[in-house]
């Protein structure tokens, strides 16, 4: 009979347990090693994952707004949360399926599976502004960098169209309206995301 951490390490994609406060209990390790190095981060150790809440680790209020509740629905109805995302590397367009699953214990208590699987990955010039690693570095010690909004479901940037509106478009977009590489990318929901992962719980945006 396998153990669990065998388990856990022969799901496809990467794979995670939590427990119900969503802090992390334990990582599948192979498929980790392997799209850490190919998003070109292979440094990207898990162990220091381990024992910490996810949203440590997802930027932007809105987002974690979306994980807190697909977590708190799982938790309630048991029913598996099942939805798109995305995670762009500098030379690959990356399209994951994401699934939050119930575990439930012996003793009634609850934990969860997150599950991110690669459905659709196409090669494409290199885009700067992916290479998050190499923009951290240029920007220590920067002061006055532009801030530039990205979504974190369909990585679309915001670009500013005149009074407090934006218009979301692709990074080759971007580029090709004179975007620049060297900025601090801030990470939100563009308004389409919201509507599809948020607004049917939370209601429109005030």
């Amino acid at each position: 009979m396998p153990n669990f951490r065998s388990l856990l390490d022969a799901i496809d994609g990467i794979a995670y347990t939590t427990d119900a406060d969503a802090r992390i209990t334990a990582i599948g390790l192979p498929h980790w090693n392997r799209f850490a190095t190919a998003n070109e981060a292979p440094d990207l150790d898990a162990h220091p994952y381990v024992g910490r809440p996810i949203f440590d680790f997802i930027e932007g209020e809105s987002v974690r707004g979306v994980y807190r509740e697909r977590i708190k629905e799982v938790l309630g109805t048991g029913q598996a949360a099942i939805f798109a995302t995305r995670c762009d590397g500098p030379k690959v367009k990356r399209e994951l399926r994401v699934s939050i699953t119930r575990l439930d214990d012996e003793d009634q208590s609850h934990g969860l599976l997150f599950q991110f699987e690669i459905i659709d990955e196409v090669s494409r010039p290199a885009l700067d502004i992916y290479d998050f690693k190499a923009v951290s570095v240029w920007l220590k010690g920067q002061a006055d960098v532009p801030i530039v909004t990205m979504c974190s479901f369909c990585q679309r940037l915001a670009l500013d169209s005149g009074n407090d509106a934006h218009e979301w478009i692709s990074a080759e977009h971007y580029y090709h309206r004179g975007g620049v590489s060297k900025v601090r990318v801030s990470h939100g929901l563009c308004a389409d995301c919201y509507t599809e992962h948020h607004e049917e719980r939370l209601g429109p945006r005030a």
